[in-house]
């Protein structure tokens, strides 16, 4: 009986296998958009980001909650996982918290926007892959 304008918020804080999609799957079937929130765990972020691309949502959000200021060192990694699905998740001995960092301040930067445009928001080489059509 609800309506289809919402956007369900599927909150699994301990899904680490992407094959746990019962809720999301329901909620999909029924109509309506969602969006996965996962919490800190790394392994439960990058699970939800996935199914959040594979199963085409709305997309991910990490939530925080009152613990914010002990999370801060996930929010790179959330980003990354979420905004380019960087497949990072696996090799996460090989990336340096800098290399993290860095990408959440290309990608805050990009949402601030700026004169240059999208494309050359950031300060890498490249920020958009010419093959996305973005």
């Amino acid at each position: 009986m609800l309506s289809r304008d919402f956007i369900i918020c599927d909150w699994q804080y301990g899904i680490i296998d992407k094959t746990q999609t019962a809720t999301i799957d329901y909620f999909s079937q029924k109509g309506f958009e969602v969006i996965t929130a996962p919490y800190s765990n790394p392994r439960n972020i990058s699970a939800m980001a996935d199914l959040a691309f594979e199963k085409n949502l709305f997309g991910t959000i990490l939530t925080t909650w009152h613990t914010l200021p002990f999370e801060m060192k996930v929010l790179p990694l959330a980003a990354g996982l979420m905004w380019n699905h960087v497949g990072i998740i696996d090799k996460l001995d090989q990336y340096a918290d800098g290399y993290l960092t860095t990408m959440l301040a290309t990608y805050l930067r990009k949402l601030r926007g700026t004169s240059t445009g999208f494309k050359n928001a950031g300060w890498r080489s490249y920020e958009v892959d010419d093959k996305s059509n973005q």
